[in-house]
């Protein structure tokens, strides 16, 4: 949907927001969730790595990028997101100011949150394109932090994009986020929106496994068995990313294949997830993967032939994922930069660190 009103109008609301703003500086970038409550095992040690016979299949990437602009008189954040397929890359982007095809979603993509001093309930309005309540109906406010405001706009513009994809998605990230930094109710309320947007054939990817330790716990309980079977202690790593490498090293041998390590069972929100770590090489004959995680609520190994079928995107995952990831990275670095510039011209500054971060957004 293109939007009704320009980032100028827009603008001059958030403005409206947040008064007495003297400068304004971008926020660091945050890690997004990766809490996985006790995962177990779903196979036996001996069945646990397998190669992977690809199966065609279609799936829309869904992907979306945040960022967030820090003032004395409050936290304004900015979410995008965009939708890809393989046969016709773009889809389309949301919110549609860079010159892409538009989404057809109505939602909020910028999120306001002034601090004590300035904050006024009365003049706390939204409109359809700015939010300035939590999903839990509190009104945000700075001091909620960055992390919490940010994570609630890309949340929920993330699940109302589902809505929209033409087929098969599959998301950024995992299935079923855990929000374990959010408060309990806003946790509920996220979790419940997103389960009432997927299905059995949607499926996560997650790209950054460096910080996830699912398959490190989930063998715990079998340390000995995966000794004998793969001749090292899994214990020796602090993270699933290498322990999958030492085990790529010991099962792949060339021609190389798509290798899948699982199923490894958790609940989030008390919904069964299934996962996989896949490998995907990038030369038969050279021992190099792209590796990540993906996982589905139906059981089984369908949907891991399914995603290993797909062409692998110049950040090294699925395509559909990666480039839904740029779109969406280039349409939230325009309207950081959109933005900046009318706050600048009107009388605000942005501090030396953030406009050395605005150029890079």
């Amino acid at each position: 949907m293109e939007l009704t009103v320009s980032l100028r109008e827009i603008s001059r609301h958030v403005i409206s927001l947040i008064r007495d703003v003297s400068y304004v500086q971008e926020a660091e970038e945050f890690p997004r969730d990766h809490y996985e409550p006790f995962p177990q095992l779903g196979a036996k040690v001996s069945e646990l790595v397998f190669e992977v016979e690809p199966k065609d299949a279609e799936f829309f990437g869904l992907d979306g990028s945040s960022k967030s602009l820090i003032t004395p008189s409050g936290i304004i954040s900015v979410a995008t997101v965009a939708v890809s397929g393989v046969r016709s890359p773009l889809v389309g982007a949301f919110p549609s100011l860079s010159g892409f095809k538009g989404l057809n979603l109505k939602a909020p993509f910028v999120a306001v949150a002034p601090s004590i001093t300035s904050f006024s309930p009365l003049t706390a309005t939204a409109n359809d394109w700015v939010m300035v309540r939590s999903v839990d109906g509190t009104l945000f406010t700075a001091s909620m932090g960055v992390q919490r405001v940010e994570t609630e706009l890309r949340a929920y513009l993330e699940t109302e994009a589902l809505s929209v994809v033409p087929g098969r998605a599959i998301i950024d990230g995992p299935l079923l986020p855990s929000f374990v930094d959010l408060p309990a109710e806003v946790r509920k309320s996220l979790a419940k929106a997103r389960i009432s947007r997927i299905n059995k054939d949607s499926v996560g990817l997650v790209k950054r496994i460096d910080r996830s330790k699912m398959l490190v716990e989930a063998l715990n309980p079998y340390a000995s068995q995966f000794e004998s079977r793969f001749g090292f202690k899994h214990s020796a790593y602090i993270s699933d990313e290498p322990l999958v490498a030492w085990i790529l090293r010991r099962f792949a041998s060339p021609p190389y294949r798509p290798v899948a390590v699982g199923p490894i069972i958790y609940e989030p929100h008390g919904y069964r997830v299934h996962a996989y770590y896949l490998a995907v090489p990038i030369h038969p004959y050279i021992h190099k993967f792209s590796v990540f995680r993906v996982e589905s609520l139906s059981r089984g190994e369908e949907f891991v032939r399914e995603v290993a079928s797909l062409p692998l995107g110049s950040s090294g995952v699925p395509f559909p994922v990666s480039y839904a990831d740029k779109v969406a990275r280039e349409v939230r670095g325009g309207i950081i930069r959109a933005l900046t510039a009318y706050l600048e011209s009107s009388g605000i500054p942005m501090s030396y660190a953030g406009k050395m971060s605005v150029t890079t957004a």
